[in-house]
C-alpha cells in the first residue's frame, strides 16, 4: 500500500521539474520572438503611416527616392513577414502544448484523486477525504482555466497582427489608381516646343473617390486654348483654390482630364512639389540630399550653405528647413517643368530671397 505513493511521488519529482525548466525556457523565448515581430511591425507600419501621411506628395518623388521607399519597404516587408511565421508557429505550439498540459494535469489529478477516494472509502485505508479531493479538483480546474485564458490571450494578440498585402496595396493606391489606369496608358499628346497647351479640358472629381489634396473641379471654356510657355515663371491665379490645384496637377501629369488633351513638348518632364513639405521616411539630411543623385562632397556642400543640420534626421526639422530641403532636392533633378503649390508658404522671409535665387539660377 505504501508503494503506490512512493512511485507517484517519485515520478512527479522526475516529470514535474523538466516540465517547468521547459514551461519557462519556452516563456522566454516567445517573449523574444513577439518582441522581434512587434520590431519589425513598427518598421512597416512607421513606413506605411508616411506614405499615408504623404499619400498627396508620392508623385513627386523622383525615379531614385521612389526606389528607395519600394526597397526600404519591400526590406522591411520581407523581415516582419518571417518573423510574423516564427512567432505564429511558436504562438500555435505553445496554445497547443498549453491545452495539452491542462487536459493531462486534470486527468491525472482525477485519476489519483478518484484512486485514494476509493481506499479511503472501500479499503479504510488512508488517504485522501472526500473534502481534499474536492478542493484538489477546484484547483486543478481552476489551474486549467488560466492555462486556458493564457492560449485565448496569445491567440488574440496573434489575430491583432496587420496584413502586409493589405499595406501594401494600400501604400500603391496613390501611386496608379485603377481608375486612372486607362487614361494613363493613353500616347501623350505632342505640343509645340517651349509650350504647353491645354484644349478644351475638363476635369470632375469622381463622386466615389476621395481626394487626400484640395483638389476641386475645373471646367473650361468649349472650343478654348490656353497656352503656358515654357523657360519662365507663370504665376496661376483662381479664386477656388481646389481649381488651382487640379489645373497644377494637370500641368504636372499627376491627373488626367476627364474631357479634352493636354499638349506637352515631347522633351518635357514634369515635377509638381506641393505646398506641404515632402520627406523621406528616417534618414538624415545628408543621406536624402544624396538619394536626390547627388554626390557625397556636394551634397555636404549644399546642407553647409543652406544651413541645414546634415546628421539631423529629416522628420525632425521645422516646415521651412524641411521644404527646403525639398525644393533643393527637386532642382538637383533638373526637371523640365517645375509645378510649384505655393513652395515659399513655410519659408520665413530671411530665407526666400536665397531660394529665389536658387530658382533663378536654375531658370
Amino acid at each position: 500500500s505504501t508503494v503506490q505513493p512512493i512511485l507517484f511521488m517519485l515520478s512527479m519529482l522526475l516529470i514535474l521539474p523538466f516540465t517547468f525548466a521547459w514551461i519557462g525556457h519556452r516563456q522566454h523565448r516567445t517573449w523574444d520572438i513577439l518582441n522581434q515581430r512587434a520590431d519589425a511591425e513598427e518598421m512597416t507600419v512607421n513606413t506605411f503611416s508616411w506614405a499615408a501621411h504623404m499619400c498627396h506628395a508620392l508623385p513627386c518623388l523622383g525615379p531614385r527616392e521612389r526606389a528607395w521607399v519600394e526597397q526600404r519597404y519591400a526590406h522591411e516587408s520581407k523581415i516582419f513577414v518571417t518573423r510574423h511565421q516564427i512567432a505564429r508557429d511558436l504562438v500555435n505550439d505553445s496554445c497547443w502544448v498549453n491545452r495539452w498540459l491542462a487536459s493531462l494535469s486534470y486527468c491525472l489529478v482525477l485519476y489519483v484523486g478518484a484512486v485514494h477516494l476509493v481506499q479511503n472509502r472501500v479499503l479504510h485505508q488512508r488517504g485522501i477525504g472526500a473534502v481534499n479531493f474536492v478542493l484538489l479538483l477546484k484547483v486543478s480546474w481552476d489551474f486549467q482555466k488560466y492555462l486556458m485564458k493564457m492560449s485565448k490571450s496569445i491567440t488574440r494578440m496573434q489575430r491583432a497582427g496587420i496584413s502586409v498585402l493589405r499595406i501594401q496595396e494600400l501604400l500603391n493606391f496613390y501611386d496608379r489608381p485603377k481608375e486612372d489606369l486607362a487614361s494613363s496608358s493613353q500616347p501623350l499628346a505632342i505640343s509645340p516646343e517651349g509650350q504647353i497647351e491645354l484644349h478644351s479640358v475638363e476635369y470632375f472629381l469622381p463622386r466615389d473617390r476621395h481626394s487626400v489634396a484640395p483638389m476641386g473641379n475645373l471646367q473650361m471654356l468649349p472650343g478654348s486654348v490656353a497656352a503656358i510657355p515654357l523657360r519662365r515663371f507663370v504665376r496661376v491665379i483662381g479664386a477656388s483654390e481646389g481649381s488651382r490645384t487640379t489645373f497644377l496637377a494637370l500641368l504636372a501629369r499627376v491627373l488626367q482630364p476627364t474631357r479634352g488633351t493636354v499638349f506637352f513638348p515631347s522633351s518635357a518632364w514634369t515635377v509638381m512639389l506641393p505646398s506641404m513639405p515632402l520627406f523621406l521616411p528616417n534618414v538624415t539630411v545628408l543621406e536624402a540630399l544624396r538619394i536626390a543623385t547627388m554626390p557625397g562632397d556636394i551634397a555636404e556642400r549644399w546642407g553647409q550653405v543652406l544651413g541645414l543640420p546634415l546628421g539631423e534626421q529629416v522628420q525632425l526639422l521645422d516646415p521651412g528647413q524641411m521644404q527646403e530641403l525639398t525644393l533643393v532636392r527637386t532642382l538637383m533633378r533638373d526637371p523640365a517643368v517645375l509645378v510649384l503649390d505655393r513652395p515659399l508658404a513655410f519659408i520665413g522671409p530671411e530665407k526666400r530671397p536665397r531660394l529665389q535665387c536658387l530658382l533663378r539660377v536654375w531658370q
